[in-house]
């Protein structure tokens, strides 16, 4: 599956940047926890983001916490710098260095999806 490919990566960025994002997994793998992920997404407030992308497997959304609007959305990528950029550009440009929302296939965290 395509999550797979991306899984270290997100690991990496869980280690590199635990204290400064929020993680979160969105499974739809199946039935039972797509309805889960699905109550997660409307807990969070990214009902839209979940519908509009819960058939795009491996995706990563980075989520300005702010707004609640997609600063940076990728596809099965696993280039670490290019998600460090955008975490990166993103933390400097909310001045606290407070936590923001990532996706992340661990388990915690923002909108990557199992197939």
């Amino acid at each position: 599956p395509a999550w797979k490919n991306i899984a270290p990566t997100l690991s990496q960025l869980k280690q590199q940047y635990g204290a400064k994002a929020n993680f979160v997994l969105f499974d739809v793998s199946d039935a039972k926890k797509t309805q889960a992920s699905m109550k997660m997404a409307a807990k969070l407030g990214l009902t839209s983001f979940f519908n509009t992308n819960k058939s795009q497997t491996a995706t990563v959304a980075i989520i300005d916490p702010a707004t609640g609007k997609v600063t940076k959305q990728f596809r099965n990528n696993a280039d670490l710098a290019e998600y460090t950029r955008v975490i990166d550009r993103s933390i400097a440009q909310m001045g606290t260095g407070g936590a923001m929302k990532k996706p992340d296939a661990m388990g915690t965290g923002d909108a990557i999806k199992k197939p």
